[in-house]
């Protein structure tokens, strides 16, 4: 196997998971606005696992939509401000992963919304959610 099939295998995976969260997700109605705010409350109420992840997602999301970017009245140990969509939206659902198994056996919505994020993230990305053609009309 090269390394390109390993690529495009994952890329076909992540847009897999972006169809299907954003079908399935309970709050996939959520604006982006609203959605902004949640991951900020998110890190206010799970910040000493998450690490600015949720503030960075947050940040991400409102320039993407042509929003203000959330404050956040503190600083994280880690940066995320060099790191890729991608990899900030991997980083977000492996701790949205970590939420899920701390609140076992109930859900956590905190996750869901990592969740939620992670994937709007990924959507806007050409190469997981390619753009679709622009039908010509005759």
């Amino acid at each position: 196997m090269t390394a390109n099939a390993t690529a495009a295998e994952t890329l076909a995976a992540m847009g897999a998971f972006v169809t299907r969260t954003l079908a399935e997700h309970p709050d996939r109605g959520l604006s982006p606005i609203a959605l902004v705010a949640t991951l900020r409350d998110v890190e206010r109420v799970e910040g000493d696992l998450l690490e600015g992840a949720a503030v960075e997602l947050g940040r991400r999301l409102a320039r993407l939509h042509g929003l203000p970017a959330p404050g956040f009245p503190c600083d994280f140990h880690l940066d995320f401000r060099a790191a890729g969509d991608r990899d900030l939206a991997l980083h977000a659902l492996r701790q949205a992963q970590r939420l899920q198994a701390l609140a076992r056996p109930h859900p956590s919505r905190e996750a869901l919304f990592l969740l939620l994020g992670a994937a709007r993230l990924l959507a806007a990305d050409p190469l997981i959610r390619p753009p679709r053609p622009v039908l010509a009309l005759p």
